[in-house]
This record gives structure tokens, sequence and C-alpha cells, in this order.
């Protein structure tokens, strides 16, 4: 298949692009993440824990929840809250928006000798366009009237 079909350039083969606004919001929430685990580090805590009861974004899911501690200091909490709230001001996901719109979501593209071998099936018929559908079975024909086995009908 090497021949005939290639890697999209533009999702890397995925199929799927990250839309802008998503690139955008995931580069601050990675900065976000980086400097809470730093703001833990530098007061002792755990890095990867939320301390401040606000773990519903990055902290250890299904683990025991510990009280936090009394006194949590405020580069930690400020750390935290800043990533809670960029959390829930996520940009709207759909599924069309993750798309790769240059090769339809396929990840690959037609190479030249590609091209021309589609043109060669299409030339002999043996090709389908991408969108159409079967031709559906003809409805079955009713049934014909019984026949009168003495002949006397007519």
């Amino acid at each position: 298949m090497a021949e005939i079909e290639t890697s999209c350039a533009d999702c890397a083969g995925s199929g799927r692009r990250e839309p802008p606004q998503w690139i955008s919001w995931n580069q601050t929430f990675a900065i976000l993440v980086a400097r809470a685990r730093e703001a833990r580090e530098r007061a002792g805590l755990p890095p990867r824990q939320w301390v401040t009861g606000l773990d519903n974004v990055v902290g250890i899911h299904g683990a025991e929840v510990a009280e936090p501690p009394e006194l949590v200091p405020d580069e930690v909490a400020a750390a935290e809250q800043a990533l809670a709230e960029h959390d829930a001001h996520q940009p709207e996901r759909t599924y069309d928006s993750n798309r790769c719109s240059t090769c339809g979501g396929g990840g690959t593209h037609l190479t030249e000798d590609g091209l021309r071998l589609v043109k060669l099936l299409e030339r002999y018929g043996f090709m389908r366009m991408r969108n159409s559908r079967p031709t559906p079975p003809p409805p079955p024909e009713p049934p014909s009237p019984p026949c009168d086995p003495t002949g006397t009908e007519g």
C-alpha cells in the first residue's frame, strides 16, 4: 500500500487535528500543571497530589481522599485554584472539529500511482463513488394469481 498511499502531513496520519482553541488551552494547561507541581514541591508536599480539595482535575483518581493540611501555603492554593479555573473553561469539543479537513479523517492521501490506479479502475467500472450507497435489491414481485388446474377459466 505504500506505493499508492501516504500519510497525511497535516495530521501525521491520525486523521484528527486539534482545533486551534484546544492547542492554546492545552499549552496553558501544561504550564499551570507544572507550576502547581513546582509549588507543591517547594512546600514539601507530594508534587502530583492536590492538597486544596480541588482534585477533580489532575488528582489521583480512585485513591483514598486524605484531609488537606490545615495550612496550605498560599502559593500552592493559588496554583491549584488557577488550574481548576482554567479547567472549568474548556473549549467546546465536537467530533467534526477534530477530524482532519485535509484527509477527511482517513489519515492518508493517494500518491500519484494511487491516483492512476483509481482512474484505471473507474474507467473499467470497478469503482463506486465514495459516498454512494449500493443499489437496494428490487422489491419482490407480487404473487401471480392461482392457476385453474381444470383450465375452465379464461
